[in-house]
Order: structure tokens, then C-alpha cells, then sequence
């Protein structure tokens, strides 16, 4: 279970361009559950990711994983318990680097990491039937190097690589934002499909008002640095993706 309670952050402290961007933010997310955050463009949702992450610190407040305070964690600490996925295909892998070195690297997040385990027989093995699960034929690529794929199946191929060590928490920052319509459903149906397996407790932050409708099981709008409204699994069968944007407006 990750709690967030009353996170305060302000930005540009001392500066004509201070901000608080997050403000008194209260959430409970219970394990295993899908949260799809949205809000329009500065109200704070990346922000958000980068203070459950440990890459920014909160003014006040606390962060609370599983019972354990870790608020003052750094993001090194927090990494073999919270994984990130973020929108650009290539942020999230090496691509001079194989397939397989990829998800190596990811598979030892937040431990000691050392090359010689990661040519053994029982990891290739482990690589190859996770990467089945895509569709993709990835798992005959192992030795390819990632630069020489799609933005999709890097965009695929970093999913697979989030929930390959036993994280907590997965981040899903507009894992769609660079992808045409057409591979966006795709990866959007593989991600779901691919947290609901390993039943990980996960956020989207998404623009796309139909994938927010589609996937997840429930949805919170962020304004102003607030939860300011939750729809509940039921709520939202009653709304359109053009009723849900017009939330972002409303006062």
C-alpha cells in the first residue's frame, strides 16, 4: 500500500518563480490497485512521480510504502521498490546495449550489480518468457541491439523491464504520448495486461481520455497541485472522454 499524506512541494524557492506545485496532497493506493491520474498541462502530475520516485524531496508531508516511512529515502534506495516508465521510447533503455544486457541491467534495479550473473542459462530463459508475453517476437532478439527497435518495442520492451525485479510501486509517466494511435493501444493493452498478471500496484498519468476510461480501476484529477475528484470503477462507465476532459475546466 502507498500512502501519500499531506505532501506539500514548492518549487523555485526564493525566486520570482516560486510555485507550490503540490499542495497538502492526500492519496491511499491499495496494493495491486490501478490508479489513473489526470489533469491538465502544470497541475502537477510529473511532479508527483518525481516525489513518489525520490528525485524530488517534499517541503512536508510523508510517503509511506508498505508501513515503512520513506520520505527520506533517496532515489538510489527506492529504486528496487518503485519502477518508472516514461514517455519518450528511449529514455527508459540503453540502445547500445542488447536486449537482453537491457533487461539484465533492470532485472538487478536496486541491488548490487555485477556482469557475471547475467549471461547464465536460467536468466535467458526467464528474459525470453517474459518477453513471449508481448507478441512481439522480441524473445529471439535477445542479442539485437535495442537501437535497431521500434519506438513501440523499446517503448514494450521498457514495460517488460519495470516489473522485472519485484518493485512495489510502477510508474507510468504518458507511456503513449510518442506513439502513433494505432501501436499506443498496443502497448496500452500489453501494459494492463502485464500489471494485472504481476498484480502491481501501479499510476498512469495519461492526456488520453479514453485510455483513462479503458484501463485502470479508478481515476483521480489532479488540479492545482490537488486531488480535487475520484471516479470510482463505476462512475466511470457513466462518463465520455469528452465529459472527463471537461472536468479539467470545471471550478
Amino acid at each position: 500500500m502507498l500512502t501519500l499524506e499531506n505532501i506539500h512541494l514548492t518549487l523555485g524557492k526564493g525566486t520570482k518563480l516560486e510555485y507550490s506545485v503540490l499542495k497538502k496532497l492526500n492519496v491511499t493506493v491499495s496494493p495491486g490497485e490501478f490508479v489513473i491520474v489526470i489533469g491538465g498541462n502544470g497541475a502537477g502530475k510529473s511532479t508527483l512521480f518525481n516525489v513518489i520516485s525520490g528525485f524530488l524531496k517534499p517541503d512536508s508531508g510523508k510517503i509511506i510504502l508498505n508501513h515503512q516511512d520513506i520520505t527520506h529515502l533517496s532515489q538510489k534506495a527506492r529504486a528496487a521498490s518503485i519502477s518508472t516508465v516514461m514517455q519518450d521510447p528511449r529514455a527508459g533503455t540503453i540502445e547500445n546495449m542488447t536486449i537482453f544486457e537491457n533487461m539484465a541491467f533492470a532485472y538487478k534495479r536496486g541491488q548490487r550489480r555485477a556482469l557475471c550473473p547475467f549471461s547464465s542459462k536460467g536468466r535467458k530463459e526467464m528474459f525470453q518468457e517474459k518477453l513471449i508475453l508481448l507478441n512481439m517476437g522480441l524473445e529471439n532478439r535477445l542479442e539485437d541491439l535495442v537501437a535497431n527497435l521500434s519506438g513501440g518495442q523499446r517503448q514494450a520492451l521498457s514495460i517488460i523491464m519495470a516489473i522485472l525485479a519485484e518493485s512495489k510501486i510502477v510508474l507510468l509517466d504518458e507511456i503513449t504520448a510518442a506513439l502513433d494511435p494505432k501501436i499506443a493501444e498496443t502497448v496500452m493493452q500489453i501494459s494492463n495486461k502485464l500489471i494485472r498478471g504481476e498484480n502491481r500496484t501501479s499510476f498512469l498519468i495519461t492526456h488520453n481520455m479514453s485510455h483513462a476510461l479503458d484501463y485502470g480501476d479508478r481515476i483521480v484529477l489532479l488540479k492545482e497541485g490537488r486531488f480535487i475528484k475520484t471516479f470510482t470503477a463505476a462512475e466511470k462507465k457513466g462518463l465520455t472522454p469528452a465529459l472527463l476532459a471537461a472536468e479539467f475546466t470545471e471550478v
